[in-house]
């Protein structure tokens, strides 16, 4: 069995070979920005793939789904089965991560026209960490925001780079910092990709969809 810190080692050095870089912005939460994660035909295959299918995004109130005037994009799931490129996605985020397969869930596909956003909010103390990847450059605004947290981040899209931010602390409870806003495309359109990290397997992602992954460095 390998142990904790050698995996983190191993992770890393697969992670440069493949010309990624994590860097901390802000260490409260913590935020990390990740660049060049992904493949710019990758981010083109998903925005190919999922144009036509997003739908007005909705959010959770009372237990029910609704349309709010807080969150005003628009959204589709995408599974990685029958899309070669997203299956190495997952790898790479799951080296990023150090999380297993199980822990995921479809790939949420976000599309914010002119004007459109989603104001401050947590992503929930069922999820872990999120991993959100701009599929795009955005002429002006997009950007991510991190209202609460000590140094104020705040990271604009850049066709594919990536960043990672957790939510609770380790005794569970929601780390207000770590509560974020994607702010109002001014020019252009921003797509997304963002990957939900959860406490508990949720399954919808199965192990063997990967069988080249390392099981010895996640």
């Amino acid at each position: 069995v390998v142990d904790r810190p050698t995996r983190q080692r191993a992770r890393r050095r697969r992670l440069e070979k493949w010309g990624v870089r994590c860097t901390v912005v802000d260490k409260s939460v913590p935020v990390v920005k990740i660049e060049g994660l992904v493949n710019a035909s990758v981010c083109d295959e998903i925005i190919e793939a999922m144009g036509s299918q997003v739908k007005r995004s909705r959010v959770i109130e009372k237990g029910k789904s609704a349309v709010a005037q807080g969150r005003t994009s628009s959204n589709a799931w995408m599974y990685p089965s029958g899309h070669p490129a997203v299956l190495e996605l997952y790898k790479k985020v799951m080296y990023v991560t150090g999380v297993a397969a199980p822990h995921f869930e479809a790939i949420q596909v976000l599309r914010y026209e002119v004007g459109e956003r989603y104001g401050r909010h947590s992503d929930g103390e069922f999820r872990q960490a999120t991993l959100m990847v701009y599929l795009n450059d955005v002429q002006a605004g997009g950007d991510t925001e991190w209202e609460y947290a000590p140094q104020h981040p705040r990271l604009y899209p850049r066709k594919g780079d990536a960043v990672m931010w957790f939510h609770c602390f380790s005794n569970g409870k929601i780390n207000r910092a770590s509560e974020h806003a994607s702010n109002a495309v001014i020019n252009g359109t921003k797509w997304g990709g963002t990957f939900f990290v959860y406490k508990k397997r949720r399954g919808l992602i199965k192990a063997n969809e990967f069988p080249d992954l390392d099981r010895e460095l996640v």
